[in-house]
């Protein structure tokens, strides 16, 4: 037998006592350890912290679920394809929107989460039962068989210039900090068409008012690459009174842009509370998505409404395919009845 043969003989007994061992380790694994582990591998890869928590809070649910209704299973081995299943079941018929959020456990009497929002928590389970399979903590491919629920294409529908108009008219700006770092945190968002979370992780070091623009860092943003957003003289008028502010008023020279008034840095959620009690001020209907990233979609379907070009925007909203730019044009009934009227062929006879 020559050389590289008996290496290769020598390689796949390793492997075949590697996971040996891994199953017979992982044979009386618990759930909660066998999490642990999943975790700890993610966070060595070096995912997102915003990854990281999905991870860990649609495991929570899951487990919640396990304990009240299937208090028998103790180990990852233990769960079978027929326990996702009642899970989804659960999730699809019986579940009670936000009775896992203790500040939310009031707000809906619907049952039944939507389709989007089990798909999300399944592939969460998906990315956990892959990886143990792979270590060999369990013997059957769970992951394989767990199936994604079939989801309706529903149009998002995203301000118009006259929500935005209305709404910044119900903030106070000259009178709250509050208000005022609320009102400039919009119109960057409407200036930029940035992600929020990257512009509440914004520094004050990180921009530039000579060249108008700012740089999100690679670890912050969603491309994992340093990022150049610019910014119009307008907003940079605002961005500067309140950068101003943060370093008189709240004695900080070098932190975030957005903070709260103890010198915390503002949080998503926090703000898409108050921009909802500011949409419904406004009297915004109430078929009109009332969140941060539906400045986004404003901004993308303004933007291409102008004239720019599908590259045009993908470079603008940083994305990395044309797919994903594709999703945040919304084409209303005017402008596609301009349009069509522009370029109708029955127009050359």
């Amino acid at each position: 037998m020559n050389t590289k043969r008996r290496i290769k003989r020598i390689r796949n007994k390793l492997k075949e006592t590697d996971t040996c061992n891994s199953q017979q380790n992982g044979h009386n694994m618990g759930i909660e350890e066998g999490f642990s582990i999943f975790i700890q591998s993610k966070t060595n890869e070096n995912l997102k912290e915003r990854t990281i928590s999905d991870h860990k809070k649609h495991f929570e649910y899951f487990t919640k679920y396990l304990y009240k209704f299937k208090p028998h299973i103790k180990r990852i081995k233990d769960i079978s394809i027929q326990d996702i299943n009642d899970y989804i079941s659960y999730m699809k018929n019986a579940k009670r929107c936000w009775d896992d959020h203790c500040d939310l456990k009031n707000v809906s009497e619907r049952i039944g989460l939507k389709s989007t929002t089990i798909n999300i928590r399944l592939r969460t389970l998906k990315a956990q039962f892959r990886f143990w399979y792979r270590k060999g903590y369990i013997t059957d491919d769970i992951a394989k068989e767990i199936t994604l629920l079939k989801e309706d294409k529903v149009d998002f529908k995203a301000f118009k210039k006259e929500h935005i108009k209305r709404i910044l008219a119900q903030i106070e700006f000259n009178s709250k900090y509050t208000e005022f770092r609320d009102y400039v945190l919009i119109y960057l968002l409407i200036d930029t068409g940035a992600r929020i979370n990257h512009l509440l992780s914004l520094k004050m070091e990180n921009i530039n008012f000579i060249t108008r623009t700012f740089t999100l860092e690679a670890d912050k943003s969603k491309i994992r690459e340093d990022t150049v957003y610019s910014f119009t003289g307008r907003t940079g008028q605002w961005l500067k009174k309140l950068v101003e502010y943060n370093r008189s008023n709240l004695q900080i020279t070098n932190g975030f842009v957005f903070m709260t008034i103890e010198g915390k840095q503002y949080k998503a959620d926090t703000f898409r509370k108050r921009l909802k009690d500011y949409g419904k001020k406004a009297n915004v209907p109430s078929d009109i998505k009332i969140t941060p990233h539906s400045f986004r979609h404003f901004y993308a379907t303004d933007a291409y409404e102008k004239g720019a070009s599908l590259l045009e925007l993908k470079s603008l909203l940083k994305h990395k395919c044309l797919e994903a730019t594709m999703r945040y044009i919304h084409d209303d009934v005017d402008h596609y009845r301009k349009t069509h009227n522009q370029y109708s062929p029955v127009h050359n006879f």
